[in-house]
C-alpha cells in the first residue's frame, strides 16, 4: 500500500482503486475490510505513537494520501528530476556534457 502510494501522482489514489490492485479476486466488502487492516498496520509501522490523527496515511474524501502535510522524498522521483537534469543541453556558461 505505501509504495503503491508512494509512486502514485501526488502521492494519493482512490480507495477503490487501491482495492483492485491489491485484491482484485475479493469481493468488494473483504477488499474493505484488507483495506482497512492494511491502512491500520501501515499507520502502526509508520508512526508507532500514532496519534489521534494519523500524520502519514490519512483519506482525503475517497483517496487515500500519503504524507499530505510534509514533504515526502522517494527515490524514484529524484533519480527521474536527476535523469531529466541530465538530457537538457549545456546552460549558456559555456559548460558541455
Amino acid at each position: 500500500m505505501v509504495k503503491l502510494l508512494a509512486l502514485a501522482p501526488n502521492h494519493r489514489m482512490h480507495r477503490e482503486r487501491m482495492m483492485d490492485l491489491l485484491w482484485l479476486e475479493l469481493n468488494v466488502s473483504k477488499a474493505a475490510n484488507n483495506l482497512r487492516y492494511t491502512l491500520h498496520n501501515a499507520r502502526r509501522t509508520l508512526d508507532p505513537s500514532l496519534e489521534i490523527t494519523p500524520r502519514y496515511l490519512q483519506y482525503q474524501g475517497q483517496e487515500l494520501v500519503l504524507c499530505s502535510e510534509g514533504q515526502l522524498w522517494v527515490d524514484v522521483e529524484a533519480f527521474e528530476v536527476a535523469a531529466a537534469a541530465m538530457d537538457r543541453p549545456a546552460t549558456a556558461a559555456g559548460r558541455s556534457r
